[in-house]
């Protein structure tokens, strides 16, 4: 998996496509407390996962 500890999530959502379905090249992930969503974006920002390199932001609900 992607993270090496075991992480409390609230909810993950795979983004699609609206038209074709297709799934998107990014994920929702809440987690617990605020500090382990900062554990986890500096932990995985940047890092290498299947030969590409990730991009991990904070995102705020609309």
């Amino acid at each position: 998996m992607f993270l090496q500890s075991t992480v409390p999530l609230n909810e993950v959502q795979l983004l699609t496509d609206r038209e074709t379905g297709r799934l998107k090249d990014a994920v929702l992930v809440e987690m617990g407390t605020d500090e382990e969503e900062t554990a986890a974006i500096e932990a995985l920002d940047g890092a290498e996962w299947m030969g590409r390199v990730t991009s991990t932001k904070l995102g705020l609900a609309r």
